[in-house]
């Protein structure tokens, strides 16, 4: 049923994600504060990584050091923290899901920021493509507490959990969670998903 209805549902898919990240981390990378140079340069990887070129920006090439090499030459600074980011990035994108949450994990962002929900709600995806559904929820609900007012964002997370629920036979827990989401995202531009998922589920648990 998961799969069935991950095409049902119109919310950010793993790559939308990846791209609303990238888009923010960019502009994040130039507010940091490093001495950047030709050696730990990130420049070169992060263009690379943007085109689709996840390979080279990871393992680098003759022109540029790769992620990889990034992250462990510059161990504890801002360099090898951003470079764990793409590397988590890249690896779920080429679904080694486990590496990847394992990248991730290591990315010191601010816990307060659209980045930590963005990049837990992708820990969640990657739990989902394991089937490790307890960790994905928990993932889920980390996003959308950091910021309880990014109703877009948290609307489509909401829509996953319910996903999962559903995967699992829980469909009242389902519904109940859709209820009171309605009530708690009144304002998202996206609650008409939530009330069609409602009516969605009301028909099928009526059907029982």
């Amino acid at each position: 049923m998961y799969r069935k209805y991950l095409k049902y549902i119109d919310y950010l898919t793993l790559t939308n994600i990846l791209v609303f990240i990238l888009v923010f981390l960019l502009s994040f990378t130039h507010i940091r504060k490093v001495n950047y140079t030709r050696e730990n340069s990130l420049y070169l990887p992060q263009v690379d990584f943007n085109n689709d070129k996840i390979e080279e920006s990871l393992f680098g090439t003759d022109d540029y050091k790769g992620f990889f090499e990034l992250s462990w030459n510059y161990n504890g600074t801002d360099i090898s923290d951003l470079s764990n980011l793409y590397i988590g990035i890249g690896l779920i994108n080429k679904e080694y899901f486990e590496e990847g949450n394992n990248y991730l994990s290591k990315y010191k962002c601010n816990k307060d920021s659209l980045i930590s929900s963005r990049v837990y709600a992708l820990q969640g995806d990657a739990h989902v493509e394991m089937k490790k559904y307890d960790e994905a929820l928990s993932y889920y609900n980390k996003a959308i507490d950091i910021l309880k007012s990014n109703y877009v964002d948290n609307t489509r997370y909401i829509l996953k959990i319910v996903l999962i629920y559903e995967e699992r036979g829980e469909y009242k827990k389902a519904f109940d969670l859709l209820e009171k989401s309605i009530k708690d995202y009144s304002k998202s531009p996206d609650i008409q998903k939530l009330i069609s998922e409602k009516k969605r589920l009301k028909i099928f648990l009526n059907s029982k």
